[in-house]
């Protein structure tokens, strides 16, 4: 299972799922390749964790876009205001749009070349598919419980492994 906005611009690259829970690793496309430029509004920190390259996220919102090196079309790949199991409960109210940018955004830049294209993985990991039924969620789909992202360099080849790794819930 995938965001269902993200399901045009993704291709499969491993499920697991059991009773417990479901695993989704994806790669993202759009005009027939996987080169795109990285936005970042919020809580864009990059620093040095345990050898890893990290976004830190603070209390503000925080949003993620790739944009397609071809079309320029802008994907949004995760938004604190919108994603995840806790923005999908009935009782929450939501008003932004994901990707929707609500201030300042920066075009991340590799560490090692400075250039600004890269393929992006994302994994999404989902709770017990039985008990997210039970719950009546807005999307399902969009209701994952963690998001890992990484990325690499199309011009020096450089991994960023982890450049997020967040949990919604």
């Amino acid at each position: 299972m995938i965001p269902k906005r993200i399901v045009p611009y993704s291709r499969v690259i491993k499920e697991k799922k059991d009773q417990y829970q479901e695993k989704t690793d994806i790669e993202l496309c759009c005009c027939g390749e996987s080169r795109f430029g990285v936005e970042l509004q919020g809580g864009n920190k990059v620093r040095l964790f345990n050898k890893f390259l990290m976004v830190e996220i603070g209390e503000e919102r925080f949003i993620f876009n790739a944009v397609c090196d071809k079309c320029g079309k802008k994907i949004p790949v995760f938004d604190t205001a919108c994603d995840g199991y806790d923005n999908q409960i009935p009782e929450k109210q939501q008003t932004e749009t994901a990707g929707e940018l609500t201030g300042s955004s920066e075009m991340y830049k590799c560490p090692k070349c400075k250039e600004g294209l890269f393929s992006i993985k994302v994994k999404y990991e989902y709770s017990d598919p039985e008990e997210m039924k039970e719950l009546n969620l807005k999307d399902e789909s969009n209701a994952f419980g963690w998001i890992y992202i990484s990325l690499e360099c199309c011009s020096c080849g450089k991994k960023i492994g982890d450049f997020l790794n967040f949990e919604t819930e």
